[in-house]
């Protein structure tokens, strides 16, 4: 059978996807902010502290401006979110 009319399949179906989906963004939230607070680390040793500052944080204004990543959670250092450190930073956004 091609198509079956089950509703309660389909309320699973729907429920199991969106589990899913919340599980996937919350690993990708945990990795990027691994990723972006591990760079903000490096940037206190003396030998690639200042690109590593600014790689970290270029990558969290670019994440904190991608409308594709909505509902996803970051959590990083207060030095980093503080709103001084993102001076300096010019934000360009394109759109299609």
């Amino acid at each position: 059978m091609i198509f079956s009319f089950n509703p309660v399949s389909w309320y699973e179906s729907a429920v199991n996807a969106r589990m899913e989906r919340d599980a996937a963004v919350t690993l990708l939230g945990a990795a990027l902010s691994f990723w972006v607070s591990f760079l903000w680390g490096l940037s206190r040793l003396p030998f690639v502290g200042t690109a590593c500052s600014a790689a970290a944080r270029s990558v969290y204004a670019a994440l904190l401006h991608s409308r594709a990543l909505d509902g996803l959670t970051l959590v990083v250092p207060h030095e980093l979110a503080d709103p001084e450190n993102q001076t300096g930073l010019t934000v360009t956004v394109f759109r299609r």
